[in-house]
C-alpha cells in the first residue's frame, strides 16, 4: 500500500489531462483518453469539496492539503486531506 502520496504528484504520475468529479469519485483521463483511474473520495473529505481544491499550489501551515492512499487488496484508489503542518504520530 501507497501513503501520503500528494494528489499533484499522482496526477503528474499517472499523465492526466483532464479531471471529472461526480458521485463523490473523480475520474482522471490521460491526454490521450485511453487510461481511466477511478480516485474515490474518503469520508473524512468535505461534502462542499471542488476539485479546485486539489489543484492548489501555494499552501501554508494550516491548510487541507489532499493525499492518494492505494489500497493493495483490491487495487482501489482513494483521496483523503492531510492539514499541513500537522504532526502525524503512528
Amino acid at each position: 500500500m501507497r501513503k501520503h502520496i500528494p494528489i499533484l504528484d499522482y496526477l503528474n504520475e499517472i499523465g492526466a489531462k483532464e479531471l471529472n468529479y461526480k458521485q463523490r469519485k473523480i475520474i482522471a483521463v490521460d491526454g490521450d483518453g485511453k487510461k481511466i483511474t477511478t480516485i474515490h473520495l474518503a469520508k473524512s473529505v468535505s461534502s462542499n469539496f471542488r476539485v479546485s481544491d486539489i489543484l492548489k499550489k501555494d499552501q501554508n501551515e494550516g491548510d487541507i492539503c489532499y493525499h492518494i492512499l492505494e489500497s493493495e487488496e483490491d487495487q482501489s484508489i482513494w483521496l483523503y486531506p492531510l492539514t499541513l503542518g500537522v504532526l502525524i504520530k503512528l
